[in-house]
């Protein structure tokens, strides 16, 4: 059975070799590696054609979708009857794709499957404790609360990706999306081994937290009227979610207005207020929170009054 593994790659040339080649590794045979550059201007072009007729390499202008248009068309791409995610900067274990399939073999039901993970550093160090890959089964109302899944270490069936194409367009994060989409009608198997490495670092889009936060926060309000009906644990799930997610997006606005206004930038500093307040007024308003809040709004207040006298 012919797995097709999709990468999507923008200046990311530094670690994609790692993932390029943590998918030859792989002890599962057949492979077939796609990679989609979505307009880079280093080396991603020299580092895929360094590896010759092991991949099949794909270049278009930047879509300005943070990946979501490359990795699409790479599942355009594919050829498989099975479809594995891998960002530029992760990589893989060499048994990954072997126990995902022997598990998807044992659990029929399953249209999609995923590992658990580590995280690593630039530099490829492991810098946590082994993360579960999340639930199996029927977990869509489990997503709506909270997502547990790496998109690295998803292998999906070709034809439900057919059914349910990857989102193309800023829906938020459209891999938490598509697997929403997913599971409200189909079954989720993980395999509970850390077979997915995911890598950490400042230039990845999820390191800015205020940033995705916003972007997961999008996504989870699409589904207000994806949800079953007349579902009572829908509702409940999708509130906590809201919850949840609005309160991890009011926290990331304001470590980032502490950080202005010590600073003394006042106009950015009330810019993320707004935010966390718009986010999460409840936290914004506690007590010990509020105080800090106008401590160091009054820092702010004090630095752009002694810079301006400080200019007369």
């Amino acid at each position: 059975m012919l797995i097709s593994v999709a990468i999507p790659a923008y200046n990311g040339a530094e670690h994609l070799r790692d993932a390029i080649d943590s998918v030859l590794a792989q002890t599962y045979r057949p492979l077939e590696i796609i990679v989609v550059d979505d307009g880079s201007t280093d080396d991603t072009r020299a580092v895929c054609e360094s590896y010759g007729d092991c991949l099949k390499y794909y270049y278009q202008e930047n879509d300005a979708t943070m990946g979501a248009g490359a990795r699409a068309r790479a599942i355009a791409q594919a050829k498989g009857e099975w479809v594995a995610l891998l960002d530029q900067d992760d990589r893989w274990l060499p048994r990954k794709i072997a126990r995902q399939v022997r598990a998807l073999s044992n659990f029929s039901d399953a249209v999609i499957a995923f590992t658990g993970f580590h995280e690593i550093d630039s530099l490829g160090r492991v810098t946590s404790e082994e993360l579960s890959g999340g639930p199996s089964g029927d977990v869509f109302h489990r997503l709506l609360r909270r997502n547990p899944y790496v998109a690295s270490s998803a292998l999906i069936k070709r034809s439900v990706i057919d059914e349910y194409p990857p989102a193309t367009t800023d829906v938020g994060v459209a891999d938490y999306d598509l697997w929403l989409r997913i599971a409200k009608y189909h079954k989720v198997v993980v395999v509970d081994e850390c077979l997915t490495e995911y890598r950490v670092h400042e230039a990845r889009y999820s390191a800015n937290r205020r940033r995705l936060a916003a972007a997961v926060l999008r996504t989870l309000e699409q589904q207000g009227c994806r949800l079953h009906s007349n579902c009572t644990e829908c509702r409940d799930a999708f509130r906590q979610g809201l919850a949840f997610i609005s309160n991890v997006a009011a926290r990331a606005c304001l470590d980032q207005y502490h950080e202005a206004a010590r600073s003394g930038e006042l106009a950015a500093s009330l810019v993320l207020l707004k935010e966390a307040i718009k986010a999460a007024p409840s936290r914004v308003f506690l007590p010990r929170q509020l105080l800090a809040v106008s401590k160091n709004l009054v820092v702010a207040l004090i630095r752009v009054i002694r810079n301006g006298l400080a200019a007369i």
